[in-house]
């Protein structure tokens, strides 16, 4: 990645981070295309803010994991497991990469027993289907 890129990744984290706060931590997705084979999907991905849906596909394709295409969807690949969980727990393991960025968001964890405060960013933002 070049200077200008790594700029534009850093500015769509911290946006994804405020606008994550603002929907309670929590991401729709929406499955748009399955490939006849099954191991392709296109997803869009939403939050709730204000009782309105507000689509962030183009901001996490910024991020470098996903691809929009055409009808502005993200392509994800592979199949045997929830894509839109993979999508989103990716997508807030980049966001909340640091610990500081974790314990900045005050989320609690019951996770497999632990407690205090979230530890892996992935789990920072919960996942729904629509």
């Amino acid at each position: 990645m070049n200077k200008e890129e790594l700029k534009e990744k850093e500015e769509a984290k911290i946006e994804l981070r405020d606008l994550f706060k603002q929907a309670g931590y929590l991401a729709y997705t929406k499955l748009d295309h399955v490939s006849r084979s099954g191991m392709m999907r296109h997803i869009s991905v939403f939050l709730m803010i204000d009782n309105s849906p507000y689509n962030i596909n183009y901001l996490i394709a910024k991020l470098g994991d996903y691809k929009r295409i055409n009808n502005g969807s993200l392509k994800t690949t592979g199949c045997g497991m929830d894509m839109g969980f993979d999508m989103v727990y990716n997508t807030s393991s980049e966001v909340y990469s640091t610990q500081e960025e974790r314990d900045a968001t005050k989320i609690r964890t019951h996770r497999n027993g632990m407690k205090g405060y979230e530890t892996d960013g992935g789990y920072i933002v919960s996942q729904k289907w629509l």
